[in-house]
């Protein structure tokens, strides 16, 4: 993380330490994205992350599925710079 310090053991800081997944790829029609964050996995719940109702987030994940209308039409809808279209959405999810 920008900007974080290294741990003094025994001092009594908000750090937090976290686990992260990323993934992707395509297959087909589909492209997927995404990435699963897991905070504190080693250390107390205090952390600076967000805080909802007192109690903090444990998990954060970021899904992006698109599906391209090129593979789905089978024509190639390229113009100028664009070299394919996608239907996209994205999905952010965070709980304990």
């Amino acid at each position: 993380s920008i900007d974080e310090m290294p741990r003094v053991k025994g001092a009594d800081d908000n750090a937090h330490d976290y686990l992260e997944m990323e993934f992707g790829g395509r297959s087909g029609i589909f492209d997927l994205y995404g990435y699963v964050d897991v905070f504190n996995l080693a250390t107390k719940d205090n952390q600076d992350k967000s805080i909802e109702n007192g109690a903090p987030d444990k998990m954060f994940m970021k899904f992006a599925p698109r599906m391209s209308l090129d593979a789905v039409t089978g024509k190639d809808l390229s113009f100028g710079p664009v070299q394919e279209l996608y239907v996209a959405t994205l999905i952010e999810w965070d709980g304990t």
